[in-house]
């Protein structure tokens, strides 16, 4: 798979809503992490807001030299969630049909 670039929109902040249940979570550097899973491929790409890799050695190499200091990154996703996120997608049959609006 080629890079691609992406553009996901900024999280805009809590000021303009009003109080209520949120979600919230620590953001260390700066840089938000996606990863890519399909039913038939598994996890298959990942990358940052503006950028995908190949879930692969090389797209591992390549995110690493694009992004010094999150080299870490793949390997702790692999290690803590990628197994138990697959499993709750593989059984869940929301996640295994394809849905046309």
């Amino acid at each position: 798979m080629p890079r691609i670039q992406l553009a996901y929109p900024k999280i805009p902040g809590s000021k303009n809503y009003p109080s209520g249940r949120c979600i919230a979570f620590e953001k260390y550097d700066g840089t938000n992490l996606h990863w890519v899973w399909e039913f038939e491929l598994g996890w298959y790409g990942f990358g940052t807001r503006r950028d995908r890799f190949d879930f692969d050695e090389k797209g591992i190499a390549d995110f690493n030299a694009a992004h010094p200091g999150l080299e870490a990154a793949h390997s702790i996703f692999k290690t803590l969630f990628a197994t138990p996120l697959d499993k709750l997608f593989q059984e869940n049959p929301i996640y295994n049909t394809i849905q046309f609006s």
